[in-house]
C-alpha cells in the first residue's frame, strides 16, 4: 500500500481520502504534511460531533 511506501515523517499520518467510503488499506494516498494532518482530524472529528 501506498501507507507502507511511504518514507516515514516526524508529524505525518495516514488520512484516507479514497473516494466512496473505501477502506484505508486501498487508499493510496499519505498526507506528510503535518498541517494537512491535523486540518483534516479536526473536520473529521467535527464532522463526528455533529452527527
Amino acid at each position: 500500500s501506498a501507507k507502507s511506501r511511504a518514507t516515514p515523517r516526524r508529524a505525518a499520518g495516514w488520512v484516507p481520502l479514497g473516494a466512496g467510503g473505501t477502506s484505508a488499506e486501498d487508499d493510496t494516498h499519505f498526507v506528510t504534511d503535518g498541517t494537512v494532518v491535523a486540518a483534516a482530524r479536526r473536520a473529521l472529528d467535527a464532522a463526528v460531533a455533529t452527527e
